[in-house]
């Protein structure tokens, strides 16, 4: 390539070299692109493996996400540079307030009572379990199943809820 470059300062290139530099530049591209998605996949892997186990890799990669997420200054509308935590989260509130507008005196377009009605059904959800109640339950449970996520046994084939 940078032979192409060379002779190119030199003179014009023919159209055959042009052509070849032009393949030999995509070329070099696509390699390029492959070489960024190898260490990114690496990146994954890693961190999968590595992440939390307080690792160099892991303060490395968490150095590295803070410095990207930080914002260290902002500009003022004065033109003042602001570097000062409390100053900068002023200045962003008042620009979100100035985008999204304010309203001083909300109010409330529903009647609230009437969508949500209390009912005998609400008093029952509420009420603790008896011991008959476990008793019915666990007597349902299937013997020879192992634990679900909750830890009892049958609990992913009985529907939250069944007494």
């Amino acid at each position: 390539m940078e032979t192409l470059d060379a002779l190119e300062e030199q003179r014009p290139l023919y159209l055959q070299e042009y052509n070849f530099r032009l393949i030999l530049k995509e070329h070099i591209l696509k390699l390029l692109r492959y070489k960024k998605e190898y260490w990114k996949k690496r990146y994954t892997i890693r961190w999968t493996k590595f992440g939390d186990e307080s690792t160099s890799f892991f303060h490395a990669a968490a150095t590295e996400r803070y410095r990207i997420n930080t914002i260290t200054s902002l500009v003022a509308e004065d033109g003042k540079d602001v570097f000062d935590h409390h100053e900068k989260a002023a200045i962003l509130l008042e620009e979100y307030k100035g985008r999204m507008g304010c309203s001083t005196t909300p109010s409330m377009l529903y009647n609230l009572e009437q969508l949500v009605q209390r009912n005998d059904n609400m008093e029952h959800l509420s009420s603790p379990f008896t011991i008959e109640d476990i008793d019915k339950i666990v007597k349902q449970m299937p013997a020879d199943k192992s634990p679900g996520l909750t830890g009892l046994m049958g609990s992913s084939s009985n529907p939250a809820g069944t007494l």
